[in-house]
């Protein structure tokens, strides 16, 4: 694409950090998915999407622009490239962040059961004598993620 052309000693740049990575992650406001937004003349902006104008020039209708360091802050222009929704989300597939590739039950990082927890609610709920939101407090989950683990909306596979 060119020389980069990414003015330094400006707001925007005096809001990015460097990480060893090579990454310039934005510290400002950041939306849910980590993506940074900052406010030009009253409209508002991805921070990536603005860093790769300031460095490339206008996005394209119809482009989006990826990051190769899959790092939603980071707004450093060599790590972004432009492609179509379609070119992100077979980049998302080959690195391996897609839900295809998410781990379910007691393998996810955020697991609070085991499928022995999950086979025992089922057992002492089908038994009676017990509710919903007892099991929940005994096995510290909420109520609602009993009930779709005993209507077996969750953990299908035991």
């Amino acid at each position: 694409m060119g020389r980069l052309r990414f003015p330094r000693n400006t707001p925007f740049h005096d809001r990015l950090v460097a990480t060893e990575a090579g990454c310039l992650e934005w510290q400002g406001y950041r939306e849910t998915f980590g993506y940074g937004q900052i406010r030009i003349n009253g409209k508002l902006y991805k921070a990536h999407r603005y860093a790769f104008e300031l460095a490339y020039g206008p996005i394209p209708e119809g482009l989006v622009i990826c990051h190769r360091c899959d790092n939603p802050p980071c707004c450093n222009p060599e790590h972004l490239f432009l492609g179509t929704h379609a070119d992100n989300i077979a980049d998302r597939c080959a690195k391996g962040r897609t839900r295809t590739g998410h781990l379910y039950g007691e393998e996810s990082v955020s697991a609070i059961l085991t499928a022995a927890d999950v086979i025992s609610i089922r057992t002492q709920y089908a038994a009676g004598g017990v509710t919903q939101t007892g099991l929940a407090s005994e096995y510290g989950v909420t109520q609602s993620a009993i009930w779709l683990i005993v209507h077996n909306k969750k953990w299908r596979n035991l």
